[in-house]
């Protein structure tokens, strides 16, 4: 039988016909399409609404997202924020240093790195979502009844091998950004079955998934699009990795905290536009330039179009890779002294790109340059008066101070 069934779709089109907000429209769908067998929550949806005739749909439908925004909110379902050294035994998080060598598992950053539960300990006391407890028929809708005993048996015995399978080593923003459902873990079922032969995947399978309706990263991985290391363990017996289960929980659970923080955003309304500085069309042809003089790998202008004196727009090619300061510290001394090589020969040639313009310093075009560490200047013909220029700046905001 598919988990897309006649309940699913017939919630879905109940959904569909609601009178609300399109952002709501969307957070309910996700609701039933997101959930483990969506047909589940599809029943669950109609269950609600049988059980609430005296209700209009729009009231049943976002009493389905209080509840589900409760279930989330709860510190014993969903606690992934900051776990002291205090409340996770020294010798589980020994282990679990053991494990994940110190940093974020992650992005690979040592700094403020803390024990992160995926699910608090704590749910299995939690009245609330006991079998009969009011909470108990939506988690089972969203997860399954399979699951929620699964993961409450798992939980029941802290052990090291059931902490272990609990946690992981997360940075600050990390934590955070996974609390609020900003994006998801996915572990492949195959890594769970010791006789399964994995596949030739990238990363063992192992994912981190933008979660809809924005299917962005947030920024606060550092452009991470995947584990900055392959989850790996020294000990399969003794330091397990994070269960499946645990994480396909979490995921689901989140998803109305990460659709909160997008409805405040709509509240808020759009921001500004802000006014740009006069260098979009210094840029594009900047990157004519290096593309015609130099060899190096640096982005290709596609094209580029002002929309007003001072904005405009830039298309031009990318390049992959990552940040040299995100990655730096897994750097050997070789290769740091490679990279000081190439930085010299990229300078060498961007200093040998003729002067078109008839100012010593200057834009590309002759007119004033324009640069985040000085501001907005103007153009000179000597290095003296841009040196005046650097030192009256300096009193200024000496001044200021």
């Amino acid at each position: 039988m598919s988990i897309f069934g006649e309940q699913y779709h017939t919630a879905v089109q109940k959904i569909q016909s609601a009178q609300l907000p399109a952002i709501e429209i969307s957070a309910l769908f996700s609701f039933v399409h997101s959930a483990v067998v969506p047909n589940d929550a599809g029943r669950y949806v109609l269950q609600q609404l049988s059980e609430n005739p005296r209700r209009t749909l729009e009231e049943t439908l976002r009493s389905i997202r209080e509840d589900w925004m409760t279930l989330a909110l709860k510190r014993s379902i969903l606690t992934v924020e900051l776990v002291s050294p205090d409340e996770v035994p020294c010798e589980i998080k020994a282990a679990l240093n053991e494990r994940d060598g110190h940093r974020c598992r992650v992005t690979g950053s040592d700094t403020d790195v803390k024990p992160t539960y995926i699910v608090a300990p704590s749910v299995v006391h939690d009245a609330d979502l006991r079998s009969g407890g009011y909470l108990r028929p939506l988690l089972d809708a969203l997860v399954s009844s399979k699951q929620v005993e699964e993961m409450l048996e798992m939980l029941k015995e802290r052990n090291q091998r059931n902490e272990l399978r609990n946690l992981w080593l997360m940075a600050q923003p990390v934590r955070t950004a996974f609390r609020y459902g900003s994006f998801k873990i996915h572990k492949p079922p195959y890594l769970e079955t010791p006789s399964a032969r994995i596949p030739n995947v990238k990363n063992d399978g192992w994912q981190i998934q933008a979660v809809p309706p924005t299917g962005r990263l947030p920024f606060t991985l550092d452009g991470h699009g995947s584990f900055y290391t392959v989850p790996s363990t020294p000990n399969p017996d003794t330091h397990l990795l994070p269960a499946r289960v645990l994480l396909n929980i979490q995921g689901i659970i989140s998803i109305p905290l990460h659709f909160s923080v997008i409805e405040q955003q709509i509240r808020d309304g759009w921001p500004p536009i802000t006014q740009g500085r006069e260098h979009t069309a210094n840029e594009a042809n900047a990157l004519l330039l290096v593309e015609r003089y130099t060899s190096i790998n640096a982005p290709r202008l596609i094209d580029s179009v002002m929309s007003d004196n001072k904005s405009g727009f830039i298309l031009m090619t990318t390049i992959t890779g990552n940040p040299l300061n995100l990655v730096f510290y897994r750097t050997t001394y070789e290769e740091r002294e490679q990279i000081g090589k190439d930085l010299a020969e990229w300078i060498q040639q961007l200093r040998r790109i003729p002067n078109q313009t008839n100012y010593l310093i200057a834009n590309t075009l002759g007119g004033p340059i324009s640069d985040h560490r000085y501001g907005q200047g103007e153009a000179w013909g000597h290095t003296i008066q841009f040196q005046i220029s650097l030192i009256d700046s300096f009193k200024m905001f000496k001044g200021a101070k």
